[in-house]
């Protein structure tokens, strides 16, 4: 998976935002793996020396987004794998998961079209969600 090329050498590309990538594209080439004050990993990216052909533009390692291909052919999407190592995560997913229902605007009276009435007050949770995607019965 790589990045297309963009600043430079495309300055319409929807990833340009006051005149910069906002992804963070190209990316610094490193010898190491190391963790930012964000608690964000920076990944090593080697200079092999090799480029590749990508819309015109040589592309080399700094182009490369992080991905795995075990969950790229697991799901057949586009899936972009960033790991984090502090506590910052265990609180985001806590918050996600629990935070609370969504709300709805309903009208009460009769209604014509019970259709767009069922779909406009119609909840499903996370978990429901989750359920339904694993196939499990209702």
């Amino acid at each position: 998976m790589v990045h297309s090329p963009c600043g430079v050498h495309n300055s319409t590309a929807p990833c340009i935002i006051n005149g910069a990538c906002s992804k963070g594209f190209p990316k610094p080439l490193r010898v190491e793996t190391s963790i930012t004050k964000d608690s964000y990993a920076c990944t090593r990216r080697h200079n092999t020396g090799h480029t590749h052909r990508v819309r015109d533009n040589n592309v080399d390692n700094r182009w490369v987004v992080c991905h795995s291909p075990n969950l790229i052919w697991k799901y057949r999407c586009h899936i972009n794998v960033e790991s984090i190592a502090s506590v910052k995560a265990v609180k985001y997913i806590y918050e996600y998961v629990y935070k609370g229902h969504d709300r709805t605007t309903m009208q009460f009276g009769r209604s014509i079209d019970k259709i767009k009435l069922y779909l406009d007050a119609h909840y499903i949770s996370s978990y429901e969600a989750m359920w339904h995607l694993y196939f499990f019965n209702m």
